[in-house]
């Protein structure tokens, strides 16, 4: 709610997002006055303007859409969009949204350090202006679909080999359960912090995670069989727990990790191996998987949780074996020049001896 009533201090409070930022007054002695209050303070930040048939300015629009944002996507996802707008309103100033053009959001995108960074950031902004066209009705063209995308080199993700992962697990120390859960769940890091016990079934030997990764971005759950090690790992970490709720503790907050980000740059150094993120950790599984020919890829893709095969084919780095079989039919030719280099050679000395008599 925007205006609620402090109860131990008895007052009303209201709260409301403008272009990004929260704004927030206590100290009203009724609801009315509260309302008013936001009311004007909104005002004030319109700097005068009002949202015509035909327009809306673009600091109220870009409040609209992170309001929304804030509820739909992950926190992480919301502070990213929140930190496009905030540099795209101070590059184009606060303006109608039908005032601004093609060129002008080009020259805000070529102040992006990369093309990658270029393409990203132009999808995001044609995200945000969708969302405000359909919500709104605005008749108002998105600039966007006239820029062209900018030319990006191929990202290959790296997937470290099996000698690097058991360096790495044998230099984790204490937190070598983790990166056995990932390994062994195909989970993604904050899937495996976000294990209560209740998601641990030691009956049914699975494990249920849940992630918000999909279309409409509602949390949604997978469970994961354990074979035998995890099944292990995770009855020792049961032994040892030290509450009922969290698999993953932190004694000082008194919940759960968020992150950890530190620890794998300290392990891979400690491991003296090429340095690689937790979610290499599960590329690793899944092509390890991948490699095992009684393991379908739809299985895959359901242990990784895609909705889709193509982003598990991202995963797998695999080469089809329609493709082995088609390179075959050149072994002929390759294996019939094998040795053939010096017989090349005398004949092309013999030619040139040749030419130099005939002269």
């Amino acid at each position: 709610m925007s205006i609620w009533r402090d109860k131990e201090r008895k007052e009303w409070v209201y709260s409301f997002r403008w272009a990004g930022e929260r704004h927030t007054k206590r100290g009203h002695k009724t609801r009315a006055a509260a309302l008013d209050a936001q009311e004007a303070k909104k005002r004030s930040l319109k700097f005068g303007r009002k949202q015509t048939p035909n327009g809306m300015a673009l600091s109220l629009a870009a409040s609209h859409y992170l309001d929304f944002a804030e509820r739909r996507f992950a926190q992480k996802t919301y502070q990213y969009k929140k930190m496009i707008l905030k540099k795209f309103m101070e590059h184009l100033g606060d303006r109608e949204m039908e005032e601004i053009r093609p060129v002008q959001v080009q020259e805000f995108l070529l102040t992006r350090p990369s093309n990658h960074n270029f393409n990203v950031t132009r999808k995001e902004i044609s995200t945000f202006w969708n969302y405000i066209t359909k919500t709104m009705n605005l008749p108002v063209h998105n600039p966007c679909h006239n820029i062209d995308r900018m030319p990006e080199k191929e990202f290959i993700k790296y997937i470290p080999p099996q000698n690097d992962v058991l360096k790495l697990l044998m230099a984790a120390g204490e937190h070598r359960p983790m990166l056995q859960v990932i390994i062994g769940t195909l989970g993604r890091i904050d899937e495996v912090l976000r294990m209560r016990w209740q998601d641990v079934d030691f009956k049914t030997r699975s494990v249920r995670l849940w992630t918000r990764k999909n279309k409409d971005g509602s949390w949604r759950h997978r469970d994961i069989p354990m074979n035998e090690s995890l099944l292990e790992i995770l009855k020792g970490l049961h032994e040892k727990r030290e509450q009922e709720e969290w698999v993953f503790y932190n004694r000082q907050t008194g919940s759960r990790y968020n992150r950890r980000p530190k620890i794998m740059p300290t392990v891979c150094r400690r491991a003296k191996i090429k340095p690689f993120g937790y979610h290499s950790l599960r590329h690793f599984a899944a092509s390890t998987l991948a490699h095992d020919p009684k393991v379908a890829k739809k299985t895959i893709s359901g242990l990784l949780g895609h909705l889709s095969l193509a982003t598990t084919e991202i995963y797998l780095h695999s080469i089809e074996d329609s493709q082995r079989e088609a390179v075959k039919a050149l072994d002929g030719i390759l294996v019939a020049t094998f040795g053939c280099e010096s017989e090349a050679k005398d004949a092309v000395l013999a030619e040139t001896a040749e030419r130099k008599g005939l002269k």
